[in-house]
């Protein structure tokens, strides 16, 4: 994988795991800092930073079969992420 000039690789993909993490902003965090996971969808778990509440990073199971799932990411809907009203997990 090429590093970004920036240090900051936004889109990660792994091929032999088919798992696909979207950082929708940088880490806010300090290093060592752990962050919360959210099952959100079906093989979709948004991670927020426990500092803020908000998200940032998408990590997405079997990336291939969700397409929907790469594009949402991207796409905040009226001002919020889509997510579910599971219990966030911690990491």
């Amino acid at each position: 994988m090429t590093k970004s000039p920036v240090g900051w690789e936004p889109v990660r993909y792994r091929v032999d795991t088919d798992t696909m993490a979207i950082e929708v902003r940088p880490w806010p965090g300090q290093p060592g800092e752990s962050g919360e996971g959210e099952d959100a969808s079906l093989d979709l778990v948004i991670h927020y930073y426990p500092g803020d509440g908000k998200p940032w990073l998408w990590e997405i199971e079997h990336a291939s079969q969700h397409p929907e799932h790469i594009a949402q990411s991207r796409v905040p809907r009226y001002g919020r992420f889509v997510v579910s009203d599971r219990p966030r997990r911690s990491l």
